[in-house]
């Protein structure tokens, strides 16, 4: 005999679900897969990948939406279900396994390569970093927890830990006030000449599809180089046959070739 368990999950911020933990009973044992994170951090790296994927139909090599397009649809399409409820578990040790799709979502906005630094890639796209923007999001929680009343949690006294490798929400999270621009700009380490940490898309966004990405790559100087490249097509038996004039010894490694 199998059955399907529901388990209802009352969190201290106030918020409850329903999820189905697909246990089975077999002769009244009973096997509950309850833990860490992991198994949610996962399922949402696998949806924001999903609608990468959407998004980078809008794109291609010579032509594409224009940046700002790009950008809206990114952070609507895929930053929405990339920090869904991420108070709850922008703590867990699996977190960065989100990063990882969420950074792609950038480069298909920028035109960057895989390459490029993360901290220039998010200043290009004009978005956050996650993880700055899911600590704005737990501080606000937190804010709205001890200041509005009508919270579900806000007369509420937290347990003393038993254990000090615990990171409880009202250990780690403090009231945040400010926007996630300020918490980017202390955690930064941006040269001064790169373009300013805001979250808007920086100058030159209003230029074509592929005059946007070639300028990305050059602020970044990282392109495509003869380490990243395949400059020749070579047949079964013949030499190496060179496409559009390209030459391995004329391209420095790691910046912007002249190819055509």
């Amino acid at each position: 005999m199998e059955l399907s368990v529901f388990w209802w999950v009352m969190h201290p911020l106030g918020v409850s679900w329903c999820s189905n933990l697909g246990s089975k009973i077999r002769f009244s044992k009973i096997k509950l897969r309850i833990g860490t994170c992991r198994k949610n951090c996962e399922n949402i790296k696998q949806k924001v990948a999903s609608r990468n994927n959407l998004l980078r139909r809008l794109t291609s090599t010579t032509w594409g939406a224009s940046p700002t397009v790009l950008r809206a649809t990114g952070l609507a399409l895929c930053y929405s279900a990339g920090e869904y409820a991420c108070p709850v578990w922008s703590r867990s040790v699996h977190a960065g396994q989100v990063d990882v799709a969420l950074n792609e979502t950038c480069r298909i906005v920028t035109g960057c390569l895989k390459p490029t630094p993360l901290q220039m890639l998010h200043a290009l796209a004009g978005i956050a970093p996650p993880d700055v923007r899911r600590s704005v999001a737990s501080g606000i929680e937190r804010a709205k927890l001890e200041t509005d009343q009508r919270h579900p949690m806000h007369y509420y006294t937290p347990v003393p830990q038993r254990l000090k490798s615990r990171r409880g929400f009202y250990k780690t999270v403090a009231p945040v006030d400010g926007e996630a621009r300020d918490l980017w700009r202390s955690r930064s380490s941006l040269p001064s000449p790169f373009v300013p940490l805001l979250e808007r898309l920086p100058p030159g966004h209003d230029l074509p599809r592929r005059v946007w990405q070639s300028l990305n790559r050059l602020r970044t100087q990282v392109g495509r180089s003869k380490e990243s490249i395949q400059v020749g097509l070579r047949g079964r038996d013949g030499p190496w046959v060179r496409v559009r004039g390209c030459s391995a010894d004329n391209i420095p490694p790691n910046r912007m070739s002249t190819v055509p």
